[in-house]
């Protein structure tokens, strides 16, 4: 009768150990397809496409390449935010639909949520909460306009904002969804006009235009911060920081 032989069982430090081993190998797996990828190394193969080698290098792991390659992109976009480094592979994936310019202001939501908690990293949980409303937004700016449906809210517009706002919205020039127009024309006359170019030029949402614009300037504003604020005031803007007097100006194109 043959007996199986007794497993011996890992002590912490053997465990930590193995651990750390793991995390290193899986992230120098992401590194090195992030390589293949960026540097085209599937060209060099012989291949038509990324996908293509994917689906006959990695046949057994092709789903697993994929989400370390949406890893890899997202660490990168995230690098210079406090504490990214740390977030867990869970809560990566609930950046990938996020756009790039919003990545860090859900992560400071995320990470806001978590300091409340007594913790410096967010769960995957709190940043799919971050997140999910600017996806939401990101979705319905996409999602082209019914002239027809909304002809009353783009009366609106054109009578605050001008006909020629109307007029880019109808053709196309500026992608707005229903609700997105329907929002922009529930606005006051005031808030429309101090949005307009951050919904018309920059392209932002109305939600988020809104936000924006009822934000004061302090030490966290950054200089694409002072960009959007000097295109909502119509290129020229002037602040006042902690003593120190800012003014911005759009160059005129010669």
């Amino acid at each position: 009768m043959s007996t199986t032989p007794a497993i011996q069982l890992m002590n912490k430090t053997e465990a930590r150990e193995t651990v750390t081993q793991i995390n290193l190998s899986v992230n120098k797996a992401a590194i090195l397809i992030h390589e293949l990828y960026n540097r085209e190394g599937w060209k060099a193969l012989g291949y038509t496409s990324w996908s293509d080698c994917a689906s006959k290098e990695f046949e057994h792991s092709r789903t697993q390449v994929v989400r370390l390659l949406d890893e890899v992109n997202i660490r990168q976009k995230i690098a210079d935010v406090p504490m990214g480094a740390s977030l867990p592979e869970r809560a990566i994936r609930e950046l990938k639909s996020v756009p790039a310019e919003q990545i860090g202001p859900v992560l400071e939501v995320a990470m806001d949520t978590a300091k409340k908690k007594g913790r410096e990293v967010p769960t995957a949980k709190e940043v799919h909460e971050a997140a999910a409303p600017v996806i939401q937004e990101a979705k319905a700016a996409a999602q082209p306009v019914s002239p027809v449906t909304d002809d009353k809210h783009l009366a609106r517009i054109a009578k605050v904002c001008g006909k020629e706002t109307r007029k880019a919205i109808e053709n196309g020039t500026v992608t707005m969804s229903r609700k997105e127009v329907e929002a922009f024309a529930g606005q006051t006359d005031e808030i429309m006009e101090a949005i307009k170019e951050l919904v018309m030029i920059s392209r932002w949402p109305v939600a988020k235009a809104v936000r924006f614009i009822s934000r004061m300037p302090d030490e966290k504003t950054n200089v694409l911060d002072l960009i959007h604020l000097c295109i909502a005031a119509g290129g020229l803007y002037e602040a006042t920081v902690n003593g120190f007097d800012f003014k911005v100006t759009k160059k005129a194109r010669k």
